[in-house]
């Protein structure tokens, strides 16, 4: 007897991303409920995907040139006919939407959007984020459903389509987490309590703008003995450690690169500092809430403020203002919140929560 799917979560470009390890915990959070589950990617990428329980199958559409994608995935659809594909990056919403129609078949589509569009394109010029705003109109209105991470990811895709955005809360924190925070600490730093150490977390670009945190944190330097790590991998990563040297902190500044395993990091640093210029909903910052690390952001869009609770977990500062951003790692360092208190902030985000948002959103039963 064939196997019924019922729901096809699509990631062709699987990479090492927030977005995949969410979606990795959506998975199992819905196969956990009964539903069968295709994981629908066309790279052979294992991260995250270890030891995947029973109703979850990997499809690899095998495409070696992308003009093969679209008819791949058309292929899967008029084979397996899911009820409903989950397109969970903005990048391929479009491929989603056209293999369904080609298809031919009746699979609901709905598009997940991670990360605050206007934001993201405002350096464009003024025609490209025309043809950015009219495309996204244009699939937005094609598509069976639209979810969106936070209120303000899901505000903008409203203000752009003029559609209802479903806003769902992210998959963050699994059974996994308190397990893997309890391994032995990745630096020496951490093992040293006398000297308190600042974390940052992400992908070393604009975005995350660890300029502002570097500026910050020599501001903060000059009046006491602290230490800061940004873990990540990027393109900003010289201009970050030339950054440093010139702000004469570079013994105390540390970019190690990339980790598997954040979470050991976060359990044992003072302070979590997200110094971004936009967001979707910093996964980062709920896991350290989840662990009774105290954190502080800038105030961007979207999910900071939100996940803060207009601060009530944590200090929000204006994006790009370091001096501010320095005063609210000192206040945090001299008087941070009780560990219980962050807890809270991290219920809304457990697996179970996120698990049940999703299968109601898209009627799975």
């Amino acid at each position: 007897m064939s196997r019924h799917t019922q729901l096809c979560i699509f990631v062709p470009e699987w990479d090492n991303g927030g977005v995949e390890r969410m979606m990795a915990n959506l998975m199992r959070g819905i196969a956990a409920h009964g539903i069968t589950v295709d994981l629908l990617q066309n790279t052979r990428n294992d991260h995250y995907l270890e030891d995947l329980p029973t109703g979850i199958r990997r499809v690899q559409l095998e495409a070696d040139k992308p003009s093969y994608l679209l008819d791949k995935t058309r292929q899967y659809l008029a084979d397996t006919r899911p009820e409903c594909l989950l397109s969970a990056k903005d990048t391929s919403h479009n491929l989603a939407l056209n293999a369904q129609r080609s298809a031919g078949v009746d699979t609901r589509v709905f598009l997940r959007f991670a990360s605050n569009i206007s934001q993201k394109y405002a350096h464009r010029n003024a025609l490209k984020r025309w043809w950015i705003r009219h495309g996204l109109r244009r699939s937005c209105r094609r598509a069976d459903g639209l979810l969106a991470v936070s209120q303000g990811v899901a505000d903008d895709i409203h203000t752009t389509t003029g559609l209802n955005v479903q806003t769902l809360p992210n998959p963050v924190i699994s059974g996994q987490l308190h397990s893997l925070a309890g391994e032995p600490a990745p630096h020496p730093w951490l093992s040293e309590h006398d000297i308190p150490v600042i974390l940052g977390a992400g992908r070393l670009g604009r975005a995350k703008n660890f300029a502002l945190l570097i500026e910050a944190f020599a501001r903060l330097h000059r009046e006491r003995r602290c230490r800061l790590i940004i873990l990540g991998e990027g393109r900003q990563r010289e201009r970050l450690l030339r950054q440093a040297e010139k702000l004469g902190v570079s013994d105390d500044v540390s970019l190690p690169g990339y980790t598997d395993n954040p979470f050991a990091w976060l359990a044992r640093a003072n302070v979590f500092a997200l110094s971004s210029n936009w967001e979707g909903s910093p996964n980062i910052l709920v896991e350290a809430l989840a662990l009774g690390t105290p954190a502080v952001s800038t105030d961007c869009p979207s999910g900071p403020r939100e996940i803060l609770a207009d601060g009530r977990f944590g200090p929000l500062v204006a994006m790009g203002d370091a001096v501010a951003l320095a005063a609210a790692l000192e206040q945090t360092l001299d008087a941070p919140l009780s560990a219980g208190h962050l807890k809270q902030a991290a219920c809304p985000y457990t697996l179970e929560a996120s698990t049940q948002a999703y299968l109601q959103a898209m009627a799975l039963t």
